[in-house]
This record gives C-alpha cells, structure tokens and sequence, in this order.
C-alpha cells in the first residue's frame, strides 16, 4: 500500500482506535489521522482501510471480552476468599451461631471493608518488546548486539545517529546517513517514521532461526518480562484505561461504542448464503465469512492468509479462485447496502 506494510498501516489503525473516542469516530476522520501521520493521500484505499479498522475493531472486542471474563473470576475469588475468612471469624466469637448457615449483619457504608487492592503485571510482552535476531553485520555493529526488542533498534539506531551528529540541522527529525548506514539501508537520508520500514528486511523472528538463538530469545524475553512487571510494581501496576460515560442522545438513548463502524447493512443474496443472516454490520459480515471459512477448512495448509474459495465464494470474490484474508475485504462493498431508516 504506497510503500507502506500492512502491519505499520494495522498498528496505525489500532493506535488511532485506542485513542479515540469511537462513538464519534468516522472512517473519513481515520483516513484523515493516517494521511497526516504517513504523508499520504489514502482516498483510494478507504476499502482496504475499512477492512483494518474492522480487523482492528474484532480484536479490541476480544480483548475487551476476555478482560471482562479475567475480571468477573478475580471478583469472585476475591467474594469467596472474604466470606470464608468473615465465616471463620464469626464462628469463632459467637458459639450459639449455626453450623451450616451464618447471619452477617449489614454494615454501613462508612465501615465497610474495603476491597484488597491487587496490582497486575503484564503477563507477557507485546509485539514491539519480542526479541528479533538482527541479520545484517553491519547493523549489528551500529547497535552492538545481534539480538533485541522491535522498538530497541530503532532507539538505538536513532541514539547512533544522535551520537554521530547526523540530524538535520532544521529538522531534527530528518537523519542523514553516513558510509555505514548508506551501505545497510541504501538511502541519503531517512526520518524517524521510515525507519521501521527500514529495518524490517534485516529482522528475524527467533522461531525461525537455530535452536540455539532460539534458547537465548527466551532466556531474553523472560529477563525482559520480569523487568517490565519489576518496573510496573514500583508504579503501581498496569494502569487501566478510565471507562468514559456513556454519552446519551437528545431523545435519551444511549450511544454505543463504536456505532460508527456497527451500522447495519442488507446483505446481497449470495452473501446471504454464505452468512445465513439479511442484515449485518460489517464486523458481524466479516466474523460469519471466518466461521464459514474454518467450518468449511478452506484455508491453505501452507499459507493461512490464503482462502481456497468454493463455489459460494467465488461468487462472492468475483470469480477468485483464492483470495487473502486481508484482500477479501475489498469485495464486500458490492455486497452491502445501507438499511432505509
């Protein structure tokens, strides 16, 4: 996509939804925050957009539904944990008290015993803070080490370029490359935005490298973990986002997140077929089309990414014999119609 990988188009997305509130948040207001961050003129990619914005959209709802179960089991440990211990206590001072049932007067407010607060640690790293093994000497040498975290390169090439005073002098952002980084990179000159596009040729996951760089990825990723919670302890653990209020209509209805990119279509007969449903939101379409895609096993053995069309599917894609997983997307839109109000 204009020079610019689906993976920094997808962290761009996922940061501009986190960021935002998605009760108001249009696809043209995500367009426009993309245009201004790569420089680009999108206005033709807003199907391919859309698609990673619903992509993006699943998984935050995934992760809001697992935190949501993750917190409903810590409240109930914790329930069943304070009414033991008040079970025992009363045992204890009040012999008359029955053996199987115990009665516990209400408090007040004002002596209610205050919840035990617990502070949670990451329980692993993200994406950006996985070791990678650095495949080209040269870059090994202007960082000092054949293996470190995504985000780690780059800082460390950007405080090479500090130490060697090769920052525009106007824009401090704008580095110009010396012989040893010409001869990595194969530019005059690069910013801090294009730099991870840069690097990713010379990265490799330690999955696929020897058993040996394999073993010292995770001896680094768990020095890494513990050093991150030791650091999120001493801060009082991870910070939770703060919930916003539900904002409300003129006519008192409340508003749901993310409506923005929920609105419901009709579907076309044929994706009618496939999804078993006559209306549906995007997201929805796009979570049925996977079922129907596992249920039916036609992703390629070999590649994942790649779809094996049937014959419904064919009809779907215009006729492909196989599509990507993020190229599908794109022929959706024949498929939609907007519901009349």
């Amino acid at each position: 996509m204009m020079g610019i990988s689906e993976d920094e188009m997808y962290s761009a997305v996922c940061g501009i939804l986190e960021t935002h509130d998605l009760s108001t948040l249009t696809l043209r207001m995500t367009v426009s925050l993309l245009e201004s961050r790569f420089k680009v003129d999108f206005s033709s990619e807003k199907p391919t957009i859309r698609a990673l914005v619903d992509r993006a959209m699943n998984e935050l709802e995934s992760k809001r539904n697992q935190n949501q179960t993750n917190s409903n089991d810590d409240h109930s440990n914790s329930s069943n944990s304070s009414f033991s211990s008040s079970n025992s206590h009363s045992s204890s001072s009040n012999s008359s008290s029955l053996p199987t049932e115990v009665k516990v007067e209400p408090k007040s407010n004002s002596t209610q015993k205050r919840k035990r607060k617990t502070t949670k640690v990451s329980q692993k790293l993200s994406y950006f803070k996985k070791p990678v093994v650095i495949t080209h000497d040269g870059l090994c040498n202007v960082v000092g080490t054949r293996m470190l975290s995504r985000c780690e390169v780059s800082q460390r090439i950007i405080k090479y370029a500090k130490e060697h005073e090769l920052q525009d002098a106007r824009d401090g952002r704008i580095i110009h490359c010396n012989d040893q980084l010409k001869e990595i990179f194969n530019v005059n000159s690069f910013t801090c935005f294009t730099l991870n596009k840069l690097i990713v040729p010379f990265l490799k996951r330690p999955e696929d490298c020897n058993e040996s760089l394999q073993n010292e990825a995770k001896q680094m990723e768990s020095q890494l973990l513990q050093e991150l919670n030791e650091e999120e302890i001493k801060n009082g653990g991870v910070k939770e986002r703060k919930k916003k209020k539900t904002k409300t209509s003129e006519n008192g209805e409340e508003s749901k997140r993310g409506a923005a990119f929920k609105v419901p279509y009709v579907l076309s007969t044929e994706l009618q077929e496939v999804v078993g449903e006559k209306v549906l939101s995007r997201p929805d379409v796009v979570k049925k089309l996977w079922m129907y895609i596992k249920e039916h096993d036609l992703q390629d053995k070999q590649n994942r990414k790649m779809i094996i069309c049937d014959s419904k599917l064919q009809t779907l894609f215009n006729g492909e014999s196989t599509v990507s997983g993020f190229s599908m997307n794109k022929y959706l839109s024949a498929h939609l119609s907007r519901t009349e109000d």
